[in-house]
């Protein structure tokens, strides 16, 4: 699995760092095992000295190569020792990037479902503002017909108080 990611927010510099954390153990498996050839290789050589001092025994030759096969043999057990540490760090870190993509993961579907919640926000707005509207429309057309009725009733009033005064000019 690959982590790489264009995003410039949180969640690709989290990306990014999975991206250097899996190059390094990925470094790191592959000096453990060039750490391993070499200790195979050098057992070999141990063992062909140690062969080889069997069949020609000098006097202190062959406990000074024993010694030295016994020395290189403890470098190899101790080397194996730290290669298996490391191995072991390697494995939680495996688990702990995995942990990290699975959250990186749970906050992506976080973000879109954030994403799909504001764009249904914004479509509600859209939707009353276009009934705020509409609304303001109906009141300004209520105001414009209460301006008319009164503007009826002003020359209606006009009209009866003409009527009034030719009524009692007639009289």
């Amino acid at each position: 699995m690959r982590f790489r990611s264009g995003r410039r927010d949180d969640l690709g510099r989290l990306l990014q760092s999975l991206a250097t954390m899996q190059a390094s153990l990925m470094a790191r498996a592959t000096e453990q095992a060039e750490a391993r050839g070499r200790k195979g290789a050098n057992a070999l050589r141990a063992g062909t000295i140690a062969a080889g001092c069997h069949r020609k025994p000098r006097r202190g030759v062959r406990g000074k190569v024993g010694k030295l096969v016994l020395n290189i043999e403890s470098a190899a057990t101790q080397l194996e020792a730290t290669a298996n540490s490391m191995s072991s760090t390697a494995e939680q870190t495996n688990q702990q990037a995995a942990i990290v993509a699975d959250n990186a993961e749970q906050a992506t579907t976080n973000v879109d479902a954030v994403s799909g919640a504001t764009a249904q926000l914004v479509a509600s707005a859209h939707e009353i503002f276009a009934l705020v509207r509409n609304s303001t429309e109906l009141i300004c057309q209520a105001v414009e017909g209460a301006r008319q009725a009164d503007e009826t009733v002003v020359l209606l009033a006009d009209g009866a108080k003409k009527n009034r005064r030719y009524r009692q000019d007639d009289k």
